[in-house]
């Protein structure tokens, strides 16, 4: 089997190294752009430096994209300017900090980008049983991959994780982990969906509890795990549940992600609700709407009293 793998993969890096070579002459030979400008000053302090009241050559500028600031720095430039998700700059800024400060230097980073894309659409095309030597040229063919994948800005990067979710999509539905049309799929969705507000509502938590409480009990002999489960578990006991509930109402109405990963087997409310919207039965909408309205009031209520939130616990 290995020895069957081997050829596969070697069969592909001509093609690889063909693609390398387009995509770097391409970034070697393209003229800047205004907004790759705007990358080079955000990886490199304000966004928009204070200019020179006087005439200025071109070169002038590039001390100005020299800096390194931190992750901080950029986030706060991407908040109070053009909003932008700031894990490309945060990656292309540690790029620069190791290859360089010039233009040519950060679109290689969006070369890797691209080359690592269409490694992915190489596996995903030996997986659906194509050619893939041929998606690799067909892919590297197109204008637009070629263009958006060699200059500095967030697109390469955004085009393979885009690919890597297919691949993972299509990995899911066969051996050897086959999770396409089991329940498990729809957890890993769910949970991949709701951590980020979920770690979001509990960072700010833990932000909101004061050090010194922990501190006091280790003085008073307690141990890391005691003074955990009696300081800290208790004082984010309403927290927890706030959160939970949060989790519990998104992931109970949640469509978008569960209409692709569901199947006649692993139907849940959300989907069945939309296919009666689309046959048109506002009978059985009502009634499913009744449930989850039901089910939803009782479970924050439950969750609400278990965590004691809004009063102490009785006799006390």
């Amino acid at each position: 089997m290995n020895k069957a793998i081997i050829p596969r993969s070697r069969s592909i890096i001509p093609v690889l190294v063909v693609a390398a070579l387009v995509l770097t002459s391409a970034a070697w030979l393209r003229s800047a752009e205004y907004d790759e400008q705007y990358t080079l000053f955000v990886t490199a302090g304000p966004a928009r430096p204070v200019w020179p009241a006087h005439a200025f050559a071109a070169g002038d500028v590039r001390t100005l994209q020299a800096g390194h600031p931190g992750v901080v720095a950029i986030a706060h430039e991407l908040r109070t300017g053009d909003v932008h998700p700031p894990l490309y700059f945060w990656l292309l800024a540690a790029w620069r900090g190791a290859v360089g400060d010039g233009l040519f230097a950060a679109r290689l980073a969006s070369v890797l980008c691209s080359l690592a894309t269409l490694g992915v659409v190489a596996a995903i095309g030996r997986l659906t049983g194509l050619p893939a030597r041929l998606a690799v040229l067909l892919t590297l063919g197109c204008y637009g991959f070629t263009y958006t994948g060699t200059i500095a800005r967030g697109f390469a990067l955004a085009q393979l994780l885009t690919v890597l979710g297919v691949a993972l999509f299509i990995a899911y539905t066969r051996p050897p982990f086959q999770l396409y049309g089991t329940l498990w799929i729809l957890l890993l969705a769910f949970m991949t969906i709701e951590m980020p507000p979920a770690y979001q509502q509990m960072q700010a938590a833990f932000r909101g509890l004061n050090p010194e409480l922990e501190d006091a009990s280790r003085i008073l002999g307690a141990g890391r795990l005691k003074s955990l489960l009696s300081v800290v578990a208790p004082l984010l006991k309403s927290s927890v549940a706030a959160t939970w509930c949060f989790v519990f109402i998104g992931a109970i109405r949640e469509l978008s992600a569960t209409i692709l990963l569901t199947t006649s087997n692993t139907k849940l409310v959300s989907v069945l609700i939309y296919d009666l919207n689309e046959g048109g039965q506002l009978g059985g909408i009502a009634v499913l709407g009744l449930v989850l309205m039901a089910v939803t009031a009782v479970v924050v209520i439950g969750a609400n009293r278990l965590a004691n939130v809004g009063g102490m616990l009785p006799g006390r």
